[in-house]
């Protein structure tokens, strides 16, 4: 599982294995435009769309936590979040 914000939160996060929900160090995108046009979405996650649109491979949290897969619930919730291939649903 990779580090997302499906759910406009002050920044990208996952859950870890004990259960928690941590945010994450994935770099944040500084672009000329307010609303950060074209990205490098696999590296970094604009500012103004508090990194919603990151979609690179960082796993560990702030904290060294290890995502997990994301639930199909929450993939359900946030269909273009970019949790889909990542649901452990199956």
């Amino acid at each position: 599982n990779y580090c997302r914000n499906p759910d406009q939160d002050e920044r990208s996060w996952c859950y870890t294995k004990n259960g928690d929900r941590e945010y994450c160090n994935v770099p944040t995108c500084r672009r000329p435009t307010p609303w950060c046009t074209k990205p490098n979405n696999e590296e970094c996650g604009c500012e103004v769309l508090k990194q919603s649109d990151y979609r690179g491979n960082l796993s560990v949290t702030k904290g060294n936590g290890t995502c997990v897969s994301w639930y199909a619930g929450l993939v359900e919730d946030y269909p273009d979040a970019g949790l889909a291939e990542f649901d452990s649903s199956g």
